[in-house]
């Protein structure tokens, strides 16, 4: 798919978006790409810098790291989540999960219950 292209069923915004700073690596076969996520939700998350764009429409694994740091949380500290690129940003690339929202949502709320805040003001 070009650029330009979107999944359309895919890319609409439903849930509530935080900014956050976690690092983050896209994995299909043999495609490795490392990130950071600055803006994430139950529904998706925004990848930026980035070591390279994967086409829109790919399917592959987002692993979230450093989770008890970035977000000052407890539990676990990575998190492995089935995701399709839905877009691409001058940042990075936009992912929407296709499985896992309640494990984010569980994190997300372990995190942002307590009032964590990020520097990052771009939800």
């Amino acid at each position: 798919m070009a650029d330009a292209e979107k999944v359309p069923e895919l890319t609409k915004r439903a849930a509530l978006r935080y900014p956050v700073s976690v690092p983050a690596m896209l994995t299909e076969g043999a495609l490795r790409v490392t990130g950071v996520v600055e803006n994430l939700s139950s529904k998706g998350a925004l990848v930026t810098h980035v070591s390279e764009r994967p086409e829109v429409g790919t399917v592959g694994r987002l692993r979230l790291t450093n989770l008890r740091v970035s977000l000052r949380t407890s539990g676990a500290d990575s998190l492995k989540i089935t995701c399709q690129v839905v877009r691409h940003d001058p940042a990075g690339f936009a992912v929407v999960f296709l499985n896992g929202s309640d494990a984010v949502s569980e994190l997300l709320d372990r995190a942002f219950a307590r009032g964590f805040s990020s520097d990052s003001e771009d939800v």
